[in-house]
């Protein structure tokens, strides 16, 4: 809480790494704001310098000050976003550990907010001082606020010191990117710089310091490359954003079995929220409901879309495979079709893909009740039994947490985007009939060395068929999802070909799997697979049970909050465009006109109509 005990409107957020010289008059001249409605978040980022904590220690109950203590080095970027997710105003200024701010800052910029309700980005003038604090010289930026920001801050970093941000839009654009240490600020104006309104405060509101150990002269050479990678991502990111992917294409594959009521909602949110060219092949696994009709007339009204149907269930894994022979997209996106997409979904997928130089990224997929089902998934391995996990499960899509990028150790994939050349080095295994495919499919990816992430920004809803009563009385859907012997054939094969049992008691119990001791499921397992051929040995398994292996990030759930409860706070989701960055700029070849679009120009029938949401421009 703030000085006064109301909920502050300004977190004053600073990330600390020694500058124990500095340290204490910072987070005096933070904590001494003649604004009453302001709180402190104070981040040490595990300083090496022992002087630290115990200046924070003198810190520690000072009424609207929030000493937060990180357990591990994670760089200016994280530090700075676990005390934006532990922050309660509605805005956030942002205070380095070396600065000053002067008594009255805060006063002056909650008297801008209350006269600018509709700005985003404030910004001000500053002062820069040296070591002792004289004043070197004084900074005025109010000449570049006379353009808009997008135009201007491609050529020049402006809104500097002292910026002050509304929050909410940290759920949108995101947070800051690890990638950007030392230029996350210029990354971050960047990407506000095309939707949110900037406004410049034509008073001198920071005191700069200049000195020898300060990030921006030790890394200077470091930061001028970021900036350069900065503005070549943004402008990739304007790109992709118009639907220009140049002589790129992109193939989706959805594959259908029953429920073409849910099969419709999808498809016809994905041509009323995908700006993007893409072409969409659908695979039919032998429906017995009116699936295929709708099918049939759909693929007639939207000339992008190519229809297999098959006579016969190929399951998960087989009908991927078969429906990515039929693809000629240089990206691939797998997706379920009870999902329903959000506008901007695929442009923000496309680009964290490019930005972290990565091979696959999936959705933040959210439940119906506004819950995180996954952001990426991550798993642990002890003594021959992987343990599967989903980030973010315990979250609500809104928590600040659920907008850090990360590296994932597996993906589920009905959401997910993939390069067309990773299914040259990694194939779907048709035998697992009855799940584990991704699973599968993700350890072929990290032995081969491929990389995964998340893309917290591209989020779709996931109608699980839990949510909807009709579908869980449906007793054919039912009986193919719960195949007790698929799913024990895939529990077999997956071990047979990984060398590790998938450890889930409650599928051990519905499957009949002795699970009393460990040794004993591994017995079932052995004695199961003992007339079908070796079992492949993967690094970290122990089959023996011997030295224990825990694969470094299983608990992934790495939201930023290690022990706060998420704050529900069910407000309407956002559905502004929010974007990441690129670095393989040239990934998309050179700008040509868009020529493939679905025909949105024809009605269908009454039974088959609903209702397509409007995407808004950025």
């Amino acid at each position: 809480m703030s000085l006064t005990g109301r909920q502050p409107l300004i977190s004053i957020v600073m990330p600390v790494f020694n500058q124990t010289r500095f340290l204490r008059e910072a987070i005096s001249s933070a904590a001494s704001q003649t604004c009453p409605d302001v709180e402190l978040v104070v981040y040490d980022d595990y300083s090496s310098s022992p002087g630290v904590r115990e200046i924070l220690s003198g810190f520690k109950g000072v009424p609207g000050v929030k000493i937060l203590l990180g357990e591990s080095n994670e760089g200016i970027s994280m530090s700075t976003n676990r005390a934006i997710i532990h922050s309660s105003g509605e805005y956030v200024a942002f205070v380095d550990c070396d600065d000053i701010l002067p008594p009255g800052a805060m006063k002056t910029v909650a008297r801008y907010i209350a006269s600018h309700p509709q700005v985003h980005y404030f910004y001000s003038n500053r002062e820069n001082i040296d070591e002792n604090g004289n004043v070197t010289a004084r900074l005025d930026f109010s000449k570049y606020g006379k353009k808009h920001p997008a135009d201007q801050i491609i050529g020049f970093m402006f809104a500097t010191h002292l910026k002050v941000i509304k929050k909410e839009v940290f759920r949108e654009v995101g947070l800051f990117k690890k990638d950007f240490d030392s230029c996350q600020d210029y990354d971050m104006a960047l990407r506000m710089s095309r939707s949110y309104n900037f406004f410049h405060i034509p008073e001198f509101l920071y005191r700069y310091r200049i000195h020898s150990g300060q990030i921006s002269k030790v890394k200077k050479r470091d930061q001028s490359l970021l900036a350069y990678r900065a503005r070549d991502l943004e402008m990739f990111r304007r790109r992709i954003l118009k639907s220009d992917l140049g002589n790129r294409k992109i193939s989706i594959i959805i594959l259908t079995m029953n429920r073409w009521q849910r099969t419709r909602l999808c498809l016809n949110q994905l041509a009323s929220s995908t700006g993007l060219p893409y072409d969409l092949i659908v695979l039919d696994n032998n429906s017995s409901d009116s699936t295929v009709d709708f099918l049939k007339w759909h693929s007639k009204q939207h000339p992008n879309v190519r229809l297999i149907l098959e006579k016969e269930n190929l399951g998960c894994a087989g009908g991927r495979k078969k429906a990515l022979a039929e693809a000629s997209g240089d990206y691939i996106v797998m997706l379920d079709n009870d999902l329903r997409v959000t506008p901007w979904w695929l442009e923000n997928l496309l680009i964290r893909l490019i930005e972290a130089k990565a091979d696959a990224v999936c959705c933040k997929v959210v439940l119906p009740d506004g819950s995180v089902q996954y952001n990426g998934g991550s798993y642990r391995i002890q003594n021959g039994f992987i343990q599967f996990s989903f980030m973010d499960s315990q979250l609500y899509q809104d928590h600040l947490g659920t907008m850090i990028d990360r590296e994932c150790r597996w993906l589920p994939g009905g959401a997910t985007l993939y390069r067309r050349e990773v299914f040259s080095r990694v194939q779907y295994c048709e035998g697992l009939r009855g799940g584990l495919e991704d699973n599968d499919l993700s350890l072929q990816m990290a032995r081969a060395g491929l990389k995964m992430v998340n893309c917290p920004a591209a989020r779709v809803v996931h109608h699980h068929h839990a949510f909807d009563a009709v579908e869980m009385g449906d007793s054919e859907y039912s009986k193919v999802r719960n195949d007790r012997k698929k799913m024990l054939d895939s529990a077999v094969v997956f071990y047979r070909r990984n060398g590790l049992i998938v450890y889930d008691p409650q599928a051990f119990k519905y499957l009949g799997i002795p699970h009393g001791t460990r040794e004993e499921t591994r017995q079932f397992f052995r004695n199961l697979v003992e007339k079908s051929g070796s079992v492949q040995r993967n690094p970290g398994s122990d089959e023996q049970g011997g030295n224990t292996k825990f694969f470094p990030g299983f608990s992934g759930e790495d939201n930023g909050e290690k022990q706060a409860k998420p704050v529900k706070t069910h407000r309407k989701p956002a559905e502004s465009p929010a974007t990441h960055g690129n670095a393989d700029i040239l990934d998309c070849g050179p700008a040509k006109e868009s020529t493939q679009k679905p025909d949105k120009g024809k009605t269908p029938p009454a039974w088959q109509a609903a209702p397509n949401p409007q995407k808004t421009p950025p």
